[in-house]
Parts: C-alpha cells; sequence; structure tokens
C-alpha cells in the first residue's frame, strides 16, 4: 500500500502535487478564523462538581469577579493629592461603558427590521450615540416588548447585553464609596469612609484614623504599610459574557494611563489573567513563528548546503501547520496557552521525516548513483521507517487525549494531526517533487565529505565496543540516579506564575500579595438545618476560633465573615471602646436610661439589664439592613443558615492551596460542631483541580504511550529486540523528571506533556536505529556488528534530527508564558538526551551479545 502510494506519487508527480494543493484551500480559508479561548477555567469539563459547586455558591451569595487597581503612594496614602486621585479614578471607573461598533450597527438593522413604538423607541436609543442617559429609554423599549404578543427574542437578547455593556461594572468600591460602619446615637449609620477630600490636616488624620479602626478595612483598602489602598471592581456580567473582559481591561487602562505618576498604580485580578493569556499567546504566535522558521531554516542550510534541502521540508511543514490549524477552525476548537505552541511544535518536528529522506537520498547520489535509482533505494529503504516513525509520534501525542484538561486534549489531537499530514506528505509531494527537480548534488561533490560522517560513527561505534562493560556500568548508574530525582518532582499550578516576572500583571498579583490579603480567594461554606443559627452567640464565638486558628497560616491574608460585621457592630455600638470589638455574649449586661419621679420630679436613672446577645445581633442586623448594608449578603444568606467564609490568601500555587484546605478541613473538625456541614469552594478549588488533572493525565498518557508504542516497535521490527528501543526512551524520562528535581521546575501544564512528546519523537530515533540493524543482521552480521553499521548507518540523520528539533523547541524560551519556556528548554534537552542514548543504550546492550544470531 506504502510502495504504491510512492510509485504513483514518482509516476504522476504534477497530480499529487496539484490534489495537494485543492486539498489545502479550505485549511487555509478557515485558518484566520481561528478561535482564542478568554477563560482558562473552560478547559474544566462543565459537569465536574468542583466547577458546579463554585458557580453554586457564587450565585448564592452573589460573589462577582473581581477586578483590583492597587495604588500606592510615596508617602502615606491619606493625603490630599492621593485621596483626589483615588477620587478621580473611583468616578472614571463607575462611568465606564464597553459599547462596541458591532452593538451600533446592531441598533441600525433593529431600527430597519421593526416599525411603530418600538422602532421609535430604539431612534430615541439611538439619537446621539448609545449612552447611560439612554437606561430609561432602554427599560420602557423592554417593558413593551414583553407586553407584547409576538416574540423579539433576539432584541431582548440584545437589550440584555447592552445593559451589561452600559454598566459592566456591578460595583465600585474604594474609600469614597465603600461601607463603612458606625454607630450613632440613632443606631447605625452605613456611609462610604470619605465623601469629599479633607482639605486640613486635622481632617485627613481624622479620615486615617476611623480607617484605620475598622478591621473590615484593614488589608483589603489599606495596606499593611499604611502607604497603598485598593480599589475593587466587581464584574457585572458571568462566565458566559467573558468576552467583554478583554474591552473593560483595555478601557481600565486608558483610564489608568491617565492618572500616571507619583504614585504606582497596579491593575490585576484574575479575569484579567484570561485576557493577558489570549493576547501573549497572540503575540507568541506571532514571533515565535518567524524565529523557529529561521532556525530551522539556518539549521537545513549548514546541514545540507542547498536550497532544495531548505524548501522541501520547510514546503511540507508549513502545508501540515496550514492542515492542522486550519481544521481546530473548521472544528470550531478553541484554544488557551497551548495553541500557539502547535505551529512551534509541528515547525520543529515536521521536518524529521524530510531529514531522514533527503539525507538518505543524497547519499545515494554522493555514492555516485543516478537520480531515479537513488530516489528508488531511497524510498524502499524510508517508506518503512518514515510511516512507523509517524505513527508512533502520533501516538505519543495522541496519548495526550485522556487528559482531563481540554486544552491538553486538543493540543495532542491537532499536533497528531498535523504529523500524520506531514507523513503524508512525505511520502507523496516529497518523492513528486524529487522526481520533478534537478539533482542538487554535482559530480565533482560525490563522495566529497561522505565518509567523514560515516569515518566518526564509526570511530564511536568501535570505542562503545571496547567499552561496552563501562558503558554498562554508567548507564546504571545514571538511571538510579535519575529515578531518585523522579520521586521529588514538585507538582504545581499558579496562574499568576504563567507570566514572567516583568509582565505587568505578575508584578501587579505579587504587589497585592505582598502589601494586601491576596487575590486568591477560598470560599467556605457552612450550613446549619436550623433557621437563625448564625445570629446566635455560641456558634459566632465558635467561627471566631476557627477564624483565628486559620489566621495563624503564614499564606492567610485575612478572613472576613458574619463574625467581622458583628464585631465592628458591636464595637461601634458602644463608643467604639475596645472591650467590645467581640461577639455580643450569651447574655449581656447593658446600662440602660430610664426616667423615673421622685421627690416630685423626674430624674434620668441609669440601671443594669440583662439582654440575651441573639437578640442584641439581631437588633444589630436590623439597624444595617435600615441603613442601607448590602455587604453582608456575602457572607450570610436571608434566613441566616449559611454561611461564607471568606479566606483571601497570598498565594495561587495550587501546593499551598491545597496545604491550607487540608488544614482548615482539620480545624472545622476540631472546632465546629457536627451539626455544621462545610463546603469548600473558590479559586482555590479550582487550582487544585487543575493540578490533580495535570497529574491525572500526565501518568495515564505516558502509561498508555509507553505500551502502544512498545507493542507497535515490537511488531514492525517483528522482533523482541523492538523492545530495546524503550532503554533509551525511559532514560529520556527519568532524566526529564530529575533535570525538573534539579532546576526545581514545577509540573504544570506546560511540562506536562514532555514525557509524551519524549515518547512520541524521541522513539523515532529508536525506529531508524533497530530497522537498519534489522536489515544488516537479515545480511548474516551478528547483533553486534550490525549495532556498529546501524551506529555509521544513522547517526548522521539521527543527530541532524535531534539538533533540529532540539533548535525548534529551544525558540519557545523567547515566549511570553514561563512554562512554554520550561516547556521549550525541556524538549530541547530531552531530544539531545534521547538521541546520544539511542546510540549508546540500544549499542551497548546489542555488543554484550556480539556474535549470536538473533532472528529478525
Amino acid at each position: 500500500m506504502i510502495n504504491k502510494l510512492v510509485r504513483f506519487s514518482t509516476l504522476n508527480p504534477k497530480t499529487i502535487i496539484l490534489i495537494i494543493g485543492l486539498l489545502t484551500i479550505p485549511f487555509l480559508i478557515f485558518l484566520p478564523k481561528m478561535h482564542k479561548e478568554e477563560n482558562a477555567w473552560t478547559f474544566i469539563p462543565l459537569d465536574n462538581p468542583t466547577k458546579q459547586i463554585f458557580y453554586s455558591v457564587n450565585d448564592y451569595f452573589h460573589l462577582n469577579d473581581l477586578i483590583v487597581v492597587g495604588i500606592e503612594s510615596e508617602e502615606d496614602i491619606f493625603n490630599q493629592a492621593s485621596l483626589e486621585k483615588i477620587q478621580r479614578l473611583t468616578n472614571q471607573f463607575k462611568t465606564i461603558t464597553i459599547i462596541t461598533e458591532k452593538q451600533e450597527e446592531e441598533l441600525n438593522t433593529f431600527i430597519n427590521n421593526t416599525s411603530g413604538e418600538i422602532q421609535l423607541l430604539l431612534k430615541e436609543i439611538q439619537k446621539d450615540g448609545i449612552s447611560r442617559d439612554d437606561i430609561h429609554e432602554i427599560a420602557n423599549l423592554e417593558k413593551f416588548i414583553k407586553s407584547q404578543d409576538q416574540p423579539f427574542s433576539k432584541l431582548i437578547a440584545w437589550i440584555e447585553e447592552l445593559r451589561i455593556s452600559l454598566f459592566p461594572l456591578e460595583e465600585v468600591n474604594s474609600f469614597f464609596t465603600v461601607e463603612h460602619i458606625k454607630g450613632t446615637e440613632y443606631g447605625l449609620t452605613v456611609d462610604p469612609l470619605i465623601e469629599n477630600v479633607p482639605e486640613t490636616r486635622e481632617n485627613l488624620a481624622q479620615v486615617r484614623d476611623e480607617a484605620i479602626s475598622n478591621d473590615l478595612f484593614d488589608k483589603i483598602y489599606i495596606s499593611s504599610d499604611r502607604k497603598s489602598t485598593m480599589i475593587t471592581l466587581e464584574l457585572a456580567f458571568s462566565e458566559n459574557e467573558r468576552m467583554k473582559t478583554a474591552p473593560l481591561y483595555y478601557k481600565l487602562k486608558q483610564v489608568i494611563d491617565s492618572e500616571k505618576g507619583p504614585e504606582k498604580i497596579y491593575l490585576g485580578g484574575t479575569p484579567l489573567l484570561w485576557v493577558l493569556e489570549r493576547a501573549y499567546s497572540e503575540n507568541d504566535l506571532e514571533r515565535l513563528i518567524p524565529i523557529v522558521l529561521v532556525v530551522i531554516i539556518t539549521l537545513l542550510f549548514v546541514f545540507f548546503r542547498n536550497l532544495q534541502g531548505i524548501y522541501l521540508p520547510m514546503a511540507i511543514v508549513l502545508v501540515s501547520v496550514i492542515w492542522a490549524m486550519g481544521l481546530t477552525s473548521i472544528l470550531n476548537i478553541k484554544f488557551t496557552i497551548l495553541g500557539s505552541v502547535v505551529p512551534v511544535v509541528l515547525i520543529a518536528i515536521g521536518t524529521a521525516d524530510a531529514i531522514h529522506i533527503l539525507t538518505h537520498y543524497y547519499g545515494e547520489l554522493r555514492r555516485g548513483v543516478d537520480k531515479e535509482s537513488a530516489l528508488k533505494n531511497t524510498m524502499d529503504r524510508m517508506a518503512k521507517p518514515v510511516v512507523m516513525t509517524s505513527l508512533t509520534t502520533m501516538v505519543g501525542f495522541s496519548s495526550l487525549a485522556i487528559s482531563d484538561i481540554a486544552d491538553i486534549r486538543n493540543f495532542g489531537l491537532f499536533t497528531s494531526f498535523g504529523i500524520f499530514s506531514a507523513m503524508i506528505f512525505s511520502l507523496t509531494v516529497m518523492p513528486a517533487a524529487l522526481t520533478l527537480l534537478k539533482s542538487p548534488i554535482q559530480e565533482k561533490n560525490i563522495l566529497k565529505n561522505y565518509t567523514v560522517h560515516q569515518n566518526i560513527f564509526n570511530r564511536f561505534g568501535t570505542a562503545l565496543q571496547r567499552s561496552k562493560w563501562i558503558s554498562l556500568s554508567v548507564i546504571i548508574f545514571l538511571i538510579c540516579a535519575t529515578g531518585y530525582g523522579t520521586i521529588r518532582v514538585n507538582i504545581e499550578y499558579a496562574p499568576a506564575g504563567l507570566f514572567k516576572s516583568s509582565a505587568d500583571i505578575r508584578q501587579a498579583h505579587d504587589f497585592i500579595n505582598k502589601y494586601f490579603a491576596g487575590v486568591t480567594w477560598i470560599n467556605l461554606v457552612l450550613e446549619s438545618k436550623d433557621e437563625n443559627n448564625f445570629v446566635e452567640p455560641e456558634l459566632l464565638n465558635k467561627l471566631g476560633d476557627l477564624q483565628a486558628k486559620i489566621e495563624g497560616h503564614n499564606e492567610v491574608g485575612k478572613i472576613i465573615s458574619i463574625v467581622d460585621f458583628i464585631e465592628r457592630m458591636n464595637y461601634v455600638m458602644h463608643d467604639e471602646k475596645e472591650s467590645y470589638k467581640r461577639v455580643p455574649h450569651p447574655v449581656e449586661k447593658e446600662v440602660e436610661s430610664d426616667w423615673i419621679e421622685k421627690d416630685g420630679r423626674e430624674i434620668e436613672e441609669e440601671q443594669e439589664v440583662e439582654v440575651k446577645g441573639h437578640d442584641q445581633i439581631a437588633q444589630y442586623l436590623l439597624l444595617y439592613e435600615g441603613a442601607g448594608g448590602k455587604d453582608l449578603e456575602k457572607v450570610v444568606d436571608t434566613q441566616y443558615e449559611q454561611a461564607n467564609m471568606r479566606i483571601l490568601l497570598r498565594t495561587d500555587k495550587s501546593t499551598a492551596n491545597k496545604e491550607i484546605i487540608s488544614a482548615i478541613g482539620r480545624y472545622c473538625k476540631e472546632v465546629l460542631p457536627e451539626t455544621i456541614y462545610v463546603t469548600f469552594s473558590g479559586i482555590s478549588t479550582l487550582l487544585i483541580l487543575v493540578a490533580d488533572m495535570v497529574v491525572k493525565g500526565q501518568i495515564l498518557s505516558i502509561m498508555i504511550s509507553f505500551v502502544i508504542v512498545l507493542f507497535m516497535m515490537a511488531c514492525m521490527v517483528r522482533s523482541p529486540l523492538g523492545m530495546l528501543g524503550f532503554l533509551p526512551i525511559g532514560f529520556t524520562i527519568l532524566c526529564n523528571f530529575a533535570i525538573m528535581t534539579i532546576f526545581k521546575v514545577p509540573l504544570d501544564i506546560g511540562t506536562s506533556i514532555v514525557s509524551s512528546i519524549a515518547i512520541g519523537i524521541g522513539v523515532d530515533y529508536c525506529i531508524h536505529f533497530l530497522v537498519w540493524k534489522s536489515d544488516e543482521m537479515k545480511k548474516g552480521f551478528s547483533s553486534g556488528e550490525a549495532a556498529k553499521l546501524a551506529i555509521t548507518g544513522t547517526g548522521r540523520a539521527i543527530s541532524i534530527n535531534a539538533l533540529v528539533v532540539a533548535a525548534g523547541f529551544l525558540v519557545l524560551i523567547s515566549s511570553n508564558f514561563v512554562p512554554l519556556m520550561h516547556f521549550g528548554w525541556m524538549v530541547c534537552v530531552t531530544m539531545l538526551i534521547c538521541a546520544v542514548s539511542t546510540l549508546t543504550i540500544i549499542p551497548t546492550v546489542l555488543l554484550l551479545f556480539s556474535g549470536r544470531r538473533v532472528k529478525c
């Protein structure tokens, strides 16, 4: 079958090239329509229980995604100039809109397709452009549409989207808007900390003292050194409208850029990580592809010294990239970080088949064989290894399809498709093109330098034969040493850690984690079956004890719960006496004043009365609600049956988050009564989930690819010796993990696929070696002699291939993403180790059996 395809290509070269060209057109058309994902959490399946709990808790407690703006002053933040800047930023953020040209065009379309009252209302909205001033017209339009019998589903959906675009931020919280609970002689007030910027030192000092005395502000709106503050922005849109985050980010950045100096302003938050991930990955795609092309072209020129040896492999690999990436667009597959790597990976490894074919072809020509015979001899000998190596490489990448992470799964599948395409082109387009093109090897160059490479690898084989027992000892020692390093690999996932330390978003998160409570959080949901249980002093005091234990952890920045609100209310209702900065006792003794008649006149008399703590708390909550307070809904439900303890963390590393959640689970068992049910949610749970998914996928993909490729090699080589191919592969995988341990590289989304790539690509070298060795043994050579001949015959092609692949992947060290940088240099080192171990480990084992005949 394969030989017939090759023969057809050589007999009908123009037809083959035309067919491939026509088939490429659809992929080329769809290529510009590639889709990028805005939110990395989408790679977690929708039906995953952890993800479902995350969203249900957010909905239940009215929790929105947060963008944070950090403002750092060189002096105390409570100075007039800085407060004026904070006020300006707050006001500008509150008025931000993200109306797009598309929405304007859709408005025109609706006007043209409607009539009567609806059309008039739409024209009112269009008048002077869409703005927040149109909110009443929009409300009237929506009310009128819903009163009609005729369905206007598209228009209603457009109105809902328009409302979000006009008000993309649910809340903007700063000193000028955040709830500041204070006590008065009439009860409680819930007003902003500052209404107007104070103009005197005394008033500034008063505001500063009030802010510091409010524990709810500590590490949220006031930094630990009092030189910084934060403005928190709650998004009004949900996960399904994530595409709005990007325009919102750029609007926020415009506002911030207009207020530069002398204060430093940082813009961060988890939603922005996904926006910048997309922007940076697009930048990677545009920047890395030209770089890897230049690197591969340069190496091909160095190795082959002719233009044909450059443009044929590059043509094959570029068309395979078009097919692979075009297919992702046709199937509407969305990528995050790994999507930007697929073209680079295909360019780096897609030349492998072409390199082996050209190396053998040019070798035949240098021996003086005519072009037609050289091509026939080359394809007869190389067609089978090309198919074998391509299939095993596809298995290595396809094994990633079992990952629960969609991005890794898609990366594996579409890279496999690209490799398959490159194989087809190598077996069809390559022989067709070589048939049409003139030989680049001139007669004067015949045999020139040909024996040089043979002599090098022949001497290497001889040296290996003489020191085979020493080589074996060294190999065993290295396997033991690398095996020890394997068990010490650190598993980690940290979204902010995706970015370089110089990236603005990374610096923003580092700043917030250092001076504030942190960007990552755990929602500890506590559920009681009894109504009003979370207003009972006894239970609230236990929650306070639990908070104290949790806050003892180094990475915990702050905890906000109903306890903090009750303590604040109790404190301000008792003239801010420090002794009352607590939850009321089950029974409180209060001093009350009453007017009584004595000696014919009324006098005020104080008397001590007992008040139930439950009643006191209920009174506080009633006063808070009457004063317009709303923040309490984020920490307790209206029936006081469920409470949410918001635990802010100064790290987004999955290992630290897992350790903290485990500790919290123990604390809950120690402190809380058995009637309280505990549920964990928040960003932390998703981080841990992703890390677990990475580990599970890593183990399964290695096992699956290892077993399948081992079986394929044994079948293809038609000898048990085919299993020798996994000695260098296994050694390379051990080296991969050992290198990760030595250089403290975590196992993450990027590095988790290195081992599968090592199996998929590295096995190519083993196959070429073993096939060559098998052919020599058929001629009657012993296993040792055949091994030496295989080193001489394949050494140059394996070396060239390894260097080209390594150089291609090394380009990734200039990526915007830290995991891809690690991924790039690690694959580079892994490929070199695999090539060297193929040319040493397998021959060493075979040389130990020198003189024996092995059935092939």
